[in-house]
């Protein structure tokens, strides 16, 4: 259910054999390639069957183009940054959203008792 769906693992792991993984070479930032990859629409190359997935040669058919090293880092400096506000924003919505809820329910079930 989750063909072409990306993840960045720094750590070490063992991905199962239907997984698809990149290694690093000379000059290639690897989380450069994972925000890369977000814009190529992947999930859209899945073949959907009763197990979904994505053909090894669909794949290679993917053009990406790799700036400089240096331009990598870049770039990936501030999406990381980005990535790190709306991770921010996101709990603090869901904080929000507790406070809100626990007002409404003391506010209905005040409501209720004063009647």
């Amino acid at each position: 259910g989750t063909a072409g769906a990306l993840y960045f693992v720094s750590e070490p792991c063992w991905p199962i054999d239907t997984t698809f993984f990149a290694k690093p070479k000379n000059d290639v930032s690897l989380q450069f390639v994972y925000y890369l990859l977000q814009t190529k629409g992947l999930p859209r190359l899945a073949i959907v069957t009763g197990v979904p997935g994505i053909n090894r040669t669909t794949l290679t058919n993917v053009n990406v183009q790799l700036p400089p090293l240096k331009t990598q880092k870049q770039i990936v400096a501030k999406l990381s940054a980005v990535q790190e506000y709306k991770t921010q924003l996101l709990a603090q919505k869901s904080k929000l959203k507790e406070l809100f809820d626990s007002v409404l329910n003391k506010s209905m079930k005040g409501e209720m008792v004063t009647k």
